[in-house]
This record gives structure tokens, sequence and C-alpha cells, in this order.
């Protein structure tokens, strides 16, 4: 005989049932798209963050380049009248490899080892820089002192050579053209790099705003200002 009373029971059961599931993957569903929403804000920060340093680290070294490389490049005796600078002048800045992992995850994971390459770069760029100008201060500025040579004496190159010594010539002029070389070069690389890494960055992410920055002039003001499109 058919139970009326047991059918709605298990009508009513199975509505609890299915209510509940469809309860549970809806939570999961909108739980699952705020997850990916924070993960994509997150990479996006983290993506301008790490374009703000790279435009650092380039803007520092064009900096150099341009106001004490270019006033000594090609005269014989930059070696030893190119500016010193005083050590810690420049910041040693670097981007977080956490940061950028995501690029592993694009059709460019090349972006991700060139930003870090960049890293090493303008490291070594800074250290050969402060090295050079620890010998200045350190060596090269006491013996002229004390040869009674004031700074900014018109000395024959020979005679400095003589007071100076054949390691303390050998290490400025080693110096001084590697830090010509490798500037240029980071310079040059910095700026590919930076244009790499939002290339992947708006690949992953298109319609996201992240740092652009004209390269062909140096920026007089702090990236805050520049235009993010």
């Amino acid at each position: 005989m058919f139970d009326s009373k047991v059918f709605e029971l298990a009508i009513t059961a199975g509505s609890t049932l299915v209510a509940a599931f469809v309860g549970s993957w809806a939570a999961f569903k909108l739980e699952n798209i705020r997850r990916v929403k924070d993960v994509r804000e997150k990479n996006v920060s983290n993506a301008n963050s790490a374009l703000y340093t790279l435009y650092r680290m380039w803007n520092t070294l064009r900096q150099y380049q341009r106001e004490v490389i270019e006033e000594c490049r090609g005269k014989p005796d930059n070696w030893l009248n190119m500016t010193a600078t005083l050590s810690g002048i420049y910041d040693n800045v670097s981007v977080n490899k956490d940061d950028i992992s995501f690029l592993l995850a694009t059709d460019d994971p090349q972006a991700f080892a060139e930003v870090m390459l960049e890293n090493q770069r303008h490291s070594l760029a800074l250290k050969l820089i402060n090295r050079r100008s620890d010998l200045i201060f350190d060596e090269v500025f006491p013996r002229m002192s004390n040869a009674q040579i004031p700074v900014g004496a018109q000395v024959p190159i020979g005679d400095v050579e003589r007071i100076l010594g054949v390691s303390i010539v050998h290490q400025l002029k080693e110096h001084t053209r590697d830090i010509i070389k490798f500037v240029d070069a980071d310079v040059a690389s910095l700026e590919n790099s930076f244009h790499k890494l939002r290339a992947a960055a708006l690949a992953l992410y298109p319609g996201e705003k992240f740092i652009k920055v004209d390269f062909k002039e140096v920026p007089k003001k702090e990236i805050a200002s520049a235009s993010t499109k």
C-alpha cells in the first residue's frame, strides 16, 4: 500500500540534500573565484613592484653613465680622472624572485630568468663603482697628498703612475674599463628586461594596468608620476 507520508518525507529529505549540495557547490565556486581574484591582484601588484625596481636600477646606472662616464669617455687618463663617488650613495636594490615566480607560468618564462640576471648585473656594476671609488679615496688621494700634489694639479701622467705604483694603476685601469663596459651593457639590458617583464605580465593579465616608462629620456621625477596604461 502506498504511504504518502513516507513519500513526502523522502521528497523532503531529497530536497534538503540537493539544497545542501547546491549551497556547498555555490560556496566553493565563490571561494574559488575570490582566491583567483586575490592571486591576480597580488601578481599584478608584484609585477608593478618589480617594474618599479627595474626602473630604479636603470635610472641609477643611467644617471651614473650620463654624469660620470660620459664626462671622461675615450680620454686616455679616464682611469685616474673619472669621478669617484661615496660608497653606498647608490641603492643596491633587487627584485624579489618570489614576487615574479608567476612568470614561470606564462608563454615567456625567460622573462623571469632575465630579471634575475639583472639583479646580478646591477649589483656587480655597483660593486665595481664602489671598489674603484674606495681605491681613489683610500690610496690615490693619500699618496698624491704625501707627494705634495694638490687636487686638480696638472701632473704628467708618468709621474702619477710612479707615485701611485704599478698595482694601484693596474687596478684603476681595470676597474675603470670594467665599469664603463658593465654600466653601458646594464643600461641597455635593464630597459629590455623592463619591456619583457611588462609584456609577459600583460599577456597573463590583459586589461590590468602596469607601469610604463619612456626610456628615451631620463625621468626627472619618481616613478610614481609615470603613466600606467
